[in-house]
């Protein structure tokens, strides 16, 4: 398999990316798996295609266009090996795969769900993708292909491979976005980085990325809501790059109201001070290769501020074990 790596760096991590097509393309599909912490991988090969998913592993989750995606929707890492839920056909007694078969049943009996414009689940690049094209003769759109989630009668009418299986593996996001507000492209020579690119010709690769590429990717996927994307005042966002009209420009929200005590807070400091102030612990826990805190420390709204008041009783209280709380308390010192 090809593993295309990033010049220019030194480091590199591997990231496996995941590419979510036919049945799992479908906003309701990722919002479940965003909010139930989980990601579906269907096995229609040997065990080995799964060899590069590992306890701790780092995944770039990224709906194909030709699939009706939008690129990259999330980042996260798994926090738990595999576990089949299905196989041949059959669906085994495991209460998470039965909540997410019984959640796809109820997004493929509701025809509101149907997308307007509909895509075809096969890629011609693919060898398997054509052979299944002339078996079928019939290219079908991943709506169509999701329909045997309906009932278990369907399903095993239409389950074509005796030796594939579903796994599920538990996840620890990152940092995610609604399926609409997924990005294709990154102006990485804007970020002074060398330019990548996400295969959109595999469900499952490795890549290697450098930890600057991994942080922006992870920085513009927290900021996909935002009004601004400028690098002036959040130097570790990637921007989009331009894109040809063929090609999907990210839609962005509107930030909600400041409450009145974020006014008077920032009206006390320049608006690049606050903004400054909130990602401050993000990069601090990133040079210390702590990354993977980064959502604790957001959940409780931990500033730069108030991590130099925190207690070790607080960083235990966080989930932070002997060694990140050793660096951490280090690193505050050297900030005093």
């Amino acid at each position: 398999m090809h593993q295309p790596e990033v010049g220019g760096a030194n480091g590199k991590l591997q990231v496996v990316q995941v590419s979510l097509g036919f049945d799992r393309s479908h906003p309701k599909v990722w919002q479940y798996l965003r909010e139930q912490n989980l990601l579906v991988i269907p096995v229609s090969r040997a065990p080995l295609r799964l060899k590069p998913l590992h306890v701790g592993q780092r995944v770039v989750i990224y709906f194909p266009k030709s699939q009706g995606g939008f690129g990259i929707v999330g980042i996260g890492m798994l926090t738990g090996e595999a576990t089949t839920f299905e196989k041949a056909g059959k669906f085994l007694n495991d209460p998470i795969g039965s909540s997410f078969r019984a959640h796809m049943r109820n997004i493929y009996t509701d025809d509101s769900n149907r997308p307007l414009k509909g895509k075809s689940c096969f890629n011609k690049q693919f060898k398997c993708h054509r052979d299944r094209l002339e078996k079928c003769e019939v290219e079908a759109t991943p709506w169509d292909y999701g329909l045997r989630w309906r009932s278990d009668t369907e399903w095993l009418r239409k389950r074509q491979n005796p030796h594939g299986y579903y796994v599920h593996y538990p996840v620890k996001w990152e940092a995610t976005v609604p399926f609409e507000d997924g990005f294709l492209h990154v102006d990485w020579n804007a970020l002074g980085l060398s330019s990548i690119t996400l295969s959109s010709l595999s469900s499952l690769v490795p890549r290697y990325f450098t930890q600057p590429h991994l942080d922006a990717l992870i920085s513009r996927l927290r900021q996909g809501s935002s009004d601004v994307l400028s690098t002036s005042t959040r130097p570790n966002l990637a921007p989009v790059a331009h894109q040809s009209s063929s090609l999907r420009t990210v839609r962005l929200r509107k930030r909600p109201a400041a409450s009145a005590s974020v006014v008077q807070g920032c009206a006390k400091k320049s608006r690049s001070s606050c903004s400054d102030s909130r990602h401050k612990v993000e990069e601090l826990l990133v040079s210390l290769g702590l990354q993977e805190y980064i959502l604790q420390f957001q959940k409780e709204k931990v500033d730069i501020d108030a991590l130099q008041l925190l207690t070790d009783d607080d960083l235990i209280s966080l989930g932070l074990p002997l060694g990140p709380r050793r660096k951490i308390q280090a690193a505050v010192q050297n900030i005093k």
